[in-house]
């Protein structure tokens, strides 16, 4: 673990003395392989108001992707490829930022605090020793 990382740890912690604290790591790295492409495309054009030619592109860009699975002298496929991005890509984080922004607002409606990092992802509550199931909840 990171100095910085370490250092962010014990701010959360030591910012709650006499409280419990609940704290639940995410890991999304392998998020992109999943990313649904037509609700990328929808956060896309809904939130960040991406129209017109844009948009076209975006659907251009991650449709009519193939994928083939090779082994020593076997192969597998062509698949269809209906989720994930590029990986690689210049456009990997912005679209993967686009794709997570709702979580964040997830995350305040269930009065949730968080820090975010790349593809990390830190969501914690506090409350009294008394009131600690209420965390648990709050988490689940």
């Amino acid at each position: 673990m990171s100095y910085a990382t370490k250092s962010k740890y014990m701010k959360t912690l030591t910012c709650y003395l006499g409280e419990v604290v609940a704290f639940v790591l995410l890991d999304f790295s392998s998020a992109f392989d999943t990313v649904d492409q037509y609700c990328l495309l929808s956060v896309l054009r809904d939130r960040f108001t991406v129209y017109d030619s844009a948009l076209t592109w975006f659907r251009s860009y991650l449709s009519g992707r193939i994928q083939t699975f090779a082994s020593e002298d076997d192969h597998i496929g062509p698949f269809n490829v209906n989720c994930s991005v590029f990986h690689g890509s210049v456009l990997e984080p912005i679209e993967f930022i686009a794709y997570i922004i709702d979580v964040l607002e997830l995350f305040d409606r269930h009065g949730l605090s968080h820090h975010l990092f790349a593809d990390d992802k830190q969501v914690y509550t506090c409350a009294a020793p008394v009131e600690s199931n209420g965390c648990r909840q709050r988490l689940s």
